[in-house]
């Protein structure tokens, strides 16, 4: 799961796997971002729930065998308080539908200037929106108890 740079037009059979079946949130109009998850086909994707808007995008995915919820999510580095929280809100909605559920959220956040380790906030030189969005999600992700679980950088500084 990661930024996909997939639009509307491109077809699945484009990006098909062997074996696995795909779920796309693609970002309309503006180049690069969304979002997709890839599921083996021996796992069966009992519901799936999809946010885009021209901003962020999120792909949700539920197992009800395993009862796994598994989420994607792209987050661009300008994108606006109002588009993260309508998307964490999605996602949030997925969770309230299946609340026992194991919850994995994988994706591009694009906040580095959050110490994951720590949960605080690096307001220096970031604008409102900015930290604003990141104490959104470090209180969606205390709800859920949920935890980061990559610690080392993605891109450069940024984790």
């Amino acid at each position: 799961m990661s930024e996909t740079h997939l639009k509307p037009y491109q077809f699945d059979a484009e990006v098909a796997c062997a074996n696995y079946d795909i779920v796309r949130a693609d970002r309309p109009e503006i180049s690069k971002g969304g979002v997709a998850i890839y599921m083996h086909k021996d796992l069966i994707i009992d519901n799936k729930y999809i946010y885009i808007d021209k901003i962020c995008q999120a792909v949700i995915i539920y197992n009800k065998k395993h009862n796994h919820l598994i989420a994607g999510v792209y987050r661009p580095p300008t994108a606006t308080e109002e588009s993260f929280t309508a998307c964490i809100q999605k996602i949030q909605d997925a969770i309230n539908l299946h609340k026992q559920a194991d919850i994995q959220i994988h994706g591009d956040f694009n906040m580095p200037f959050v110490d994951w380790s720590t949960r605080e906030v690096n307001r220096s030189n970031r604008c409102l929106y900015e930290t604003n969005s990141a104490n959104k999600l470090i209180a969606f992700m205390e709800k859920n108890l949920l935890v980061q679980l990559v610690n080392e950088s993605t891109r450069e500084n940024n984790t």
